[in-house]
């Protein structure tokens, strides 16, 4: 926390905790995330046309084809081999299983503009809830922090994101949780692969501090199966210092002074967030792990590739 709260028409306790009113509200704007595709345009916040897929297609069977069927499902191999045309035949994808992994741990209960990044997690993932049950798949959830992990169970409907808002807004989670960091992220990321199943689909959300080796390694194993999308919480002091003055910051427990009047301070400063930004795209670079980025003054549905209710407003590049 820095001191002061950002001066926001955001009500002060609403940028520190969020209630289930205003998370329960995100249901009224949330079904704009329901669009065909998902394929990012490129790794700044805003690229994406859409989180959600909407429902794929699985291949069936082959068959001769008929008149009327469309011709770019014309399998060549087979045509050659039966001298006939044979086309593919598909139907239409099940429902497939969604998790939403939370980062709740002592770093994101942090901000100098907007809401807390934990605030800005726990609206993102009731949007990306919400868009679920309106595609109608299942909804499970994973939150944690540096010393608790709560699980909700899989879901449709409604029931999946109340279920994971009552767990999120638990007080153990919005109050101070003493302990290791890398560990609390570690245990949470192996409960979250023996949750996941082959085919689900998998939001994590976090600042992704404090990130050792093996829970990188944990996050590249979860793409083997499942379709991962990393979304990275982030506030703009974190990203780039002022131009000159001392203030004061209290983080994680921790307090210091910060003279921001030393240019090479900044400079290293600013470095280490690229190096630390540079350390997810590069990850992102698998074929099915996606990587967005959102700043405490965004609004989250803008940026996951819905559309924003009149008023809102959000960061583009």
């Amino acid at each position: 926390m820095i001191s002061p709260l950002p001066r926001k028409a955001e009500p002060v306790q609403e940028a520190v905790r969020p209630s289930a009113q205003a998370l329960l509200e995100l249901k009224l704007s949330s079904g704009s995330l329901r669009a065909p595709s998902s394929r990012a345009r490129g790794l700044r916040s805003g690229q994406y046309r859409s989180l959600f897929r909407g429902r794929g297609m699985d291949f069936s069977e082959v068959r001769v084809y008929e008149p009327g069927d469309d011709v770019r499902s014309i399998d060549w191999k087979v045509t050659a081999r039966r001298s006939r045309p044979h086309t593919k035949i598909f139907t239409e994808e099940r429902d497939r299983p969604v998790i939403v992994a939370l980062d709740l741990r002592a770093s994101m209960h942090f901000a100098t503009r907007g809401v807390f990044k934990a605030v800005l997690a726990a609206r993102a993932a009731s949007h990306i809830a919400w868009g679920t049950c309106a595609e109608g798949d299942h909804l499970g959830a994973l939150v944690f922090n540096e010393k608790q992990i709560a699980l909700s169970k899989e879901a449709r409907g409604d029931r999946g994101a109340l279920d994971m808002i009552r767990v999120l807004l638990r007080d153990e989670f919005w109050a101070p949780a003493p302990g290791q960091a890398q560990e609390g992220a570690l245990r949470a990321l192996r409960h979250l692969k023996m949750q996941a199943r082959p085919g689900s689909r998998i939001y994590i959300i976090s600042d992704f501090r404090h990130i050792c080796a093996k829970s990188e390694a944990l996050i590249r194993q979860l793409t083997r199966h499942s379709e991962v999308v990393l979304i990275l919480c982030h506030d703009p002091l974190e990203a780039e210092l002022p131009p000159g003055g001392r203030f004061g910051i209290e983080s994680e427990g921790d307090s210091r002074i910060i003279n921001s009047r030393d240019r090479d301070f900044r400079s290293s400063h600013r470095l280490a967030f690229e190096s630390h930004l540079l350390r997810w795209q590069r990850l992102s670079r698998h074929g099915s792990l996606k990587f967005l980025q959102l700043s405490t003054t965004d609004n989250p549905l803008s940026v996951l590739g819905g559309k924003p209710e009149r008023g809102t407003h959000a960061r583009r590049p």
